[in-house]
């Protein structure tokens, strides 16, 4: 999870994603406060569970279902995580990452500094799913 700019602000994470499926550039970054989506990044990281250092999680995507969330609706995406013999080194993403381009005016991303864990709260994130 990425830190929170205030109290205001919802929970968001950050994860970069690649695919041999999607044409060039095979990484894509995905930026979310869903609640969607922030339960489906908890949940992989709780069934991944402790990753070796220079591997990125490896799953499929096995579906979505609509599913009722307190009074609103939102998305249960189902995936299965690969064995960690199948995990690629990290390093694999920089290969296939677009270049940043030069004349962008996005700020660029930097980690807050912060006495949370980067995966404090999982548990009650992948709870509200249950």
């Amino acid at each position: 999870m990425t830190p929170r700019p205030s109290a205001d602000h919802n929970p968001g994470v950050r994860v970069d994603l690649m695919s041999d499926t999607w044409p060039e550039p095979k990484v894509r970054e995905l930026r979310a406060s869903s609640r969607a989506v922030t339960g489906f990044i908890a949940r992989v990281a709780l069934a991944a569970g402790d990753v070796p250092e220079g591997k990125a999680v490896r799953i499929r995507i096995t579906g979505a279902k609509a599913v009722r969330l307190g009074k609103g609706s939102s998305v249960d995406i189902g995936f299965e995580v690969a064995p960690q013999t199948a995990w690629p080194e990290v390093t694999a993403f920089d290969e296939h990452r677009e270049p940043p381009d030069p004349e962008s005016t996005a700020a660029p991303v930097a980690a807050a500094a912060s006495s949370e864990g980067p995966f404090d709260g999982l548990e009650d994130t992948a709870a509200a799913w249950q």
